[in-house]
């Protein structure tokens, strides 16, 4: 199995309210992918967001995923439900780190 962590900051101009607004549609779409497309996207073990960091954290919101293996991951990583959830974190996050390990 693969654990997939992958941490953002959001982008310095949105306000507070914005920023809950985000965090809120990044984490409603991440978590929905396991059941996209009528069916799971194959190969997702767990997958949950973190959206509320306590203070002296670093990053504003957290991924915490595992997946079946390495042909899991990049298949989800590849899948158009994953994409279009990419895209919007991407238009609002900044400062992304990834880290992925066997487990």
């Amino acid at each position: 199995m693969i654990k997939h962590i992958v941490a953002w900051n959001h982008q310095a101009h949105f306000t507070p309210e914005e920023r809950d607004a985000h965090a809120e549609r990044i984490r409603a779409g991440l978590e929905a992918l396991p059941t996209q497309c009528g069916g799971p996207i194959p190969g997702i073990v767990s997958l949950r967001v973190h959206a509320r960091p306590y203070p002296g954290s670093t990053r504003d919101m957290v991924l915490d995923s595992v997946f079946d293996g390495e042909k899991a991951l990049a298949e989800y990583q590849a899948h158009p439900a994953h994409k279009l959830v990419s895209a919007f974190v991407g238009s609002v996050m900044c400062d992304r780190v990834c880290l992925d390990y066997a487990v």
